[in-house]
Order: C-alpha cells, then structure tokens, then sequence
C-alpha cells in the first residue's frame, strides 16, 4: 500500500499542518518534487511524528500550533535551519502550546510543558524550548530523551543547557 501525506491526518492535526511555512508557501509542493521511495520514508517519519504530537495533546491536554515540520531543503536554507536538521527528513516538529485562546511564547511556562513532557514519561529524541517555542523530534530507534533550552550566551553562541 502506497503512503500519502493525508495518512499524516490525525484526531487534532490536519495533515496541512505538517508541511505550514510562512517563509515558503508552497512547502507541501516541495515535498512532491522528491523521489517517490524518498517520500514514502519520510511520511512513515512524519506518521510517527504526527502520533507523539497527537499524544502531546491528549496527555497536555490543550491545543497545538504547529509552525514548522516538515522541510524541504529550500525552507530549511530559507529559515536557517542546520544542514543535518531533523525537519528535512520529517522527525521534527516546532510548535507552540495553545492555553486560553492564547500562543504561550514566555520561556518560563515552555520550560514548564517541557517539564511535564519530560514528568510524563513521553519519548522524545529532544524536546527543546528555542527562544519562543518548543521543538520535539522523535527517530523509530536510538531517541536520546534530551530535555532542555537553548539559550544565547554572553557572546551570543547558542549553548545547550539540559533541564
């Protein structure tokens, strides 16, 4: 059985959301210009990733917005992503919690929801707070089960500091 990005589509998420880009509007056009075995590999990343991000929601129990997922190489240069980012083989997703109506964007309440991600016992290769949203990745095998935030040091490095 062949796989189609709608196999993406999930209780929460609509398989669209998976490929959102405000920098490239055609994101979801990228992604079919790939070699049809390379896209088959990639949705079954996504289907995996689609699956946590719908557990994330029903264990954090609000709303997720998704901002980025799925890259093509051509987003990913774009937004300055590095050249071996989980985003371009479809293990990584940036989203935003949704309480109230309202985008949580204030590091202290991200680090809070990676916390209990982390308290939930939810696997995750990283879950990251970077700068105003979270970044979750997951791999079939081998996850590392990384909680922690990116932060720019006093020379404006960015330093990885486990929580």
């Amino acid at each position: 059985m062949e796989m189609q990005i709608t196999d993406l589509q999930r209780n929460n998420f609509d398989f669209k959301e998976f490929f959102n880009s405000n920098t490239l509007k055609d994101n979801q056009l990228e992604f079919y210009k790939l070699p049809q075995d390379t896209q088959e590999q990639y949705i079954e990343n996504g289907m995996l990733l689609a699956d946590k991000m719908q557990e994330l929601r029903d264990k954090l129990g609000f709303a997720i917005d998704i901002s980025s997922a799925w890259r093509s190489s051509l987003l990913n240069k774009m937004v300055g992503g590095k050249q071996k980012s989980q985003h371009l083989i479809f293990q990584a997703c940036d989203w935003r919690p949704i309480i109230d109506e309202v985008k949580i964007r204030d590091a202290s309440k991200l680090k809070d929801i990676v916390l209990k991600i982390k308290e939930l016992g939810i696997v995750a290769d990283q879950c990251l707070i970077e700068e105003s949203w979270i970044h979750y990745s997951i791999k079939k095998t081998g996850n590392r089960n990384q909680f922690a935030t990116y932060f720019k040091n006093s020379v404006g490095k960015r330093v990885l500091k486990i929580i």
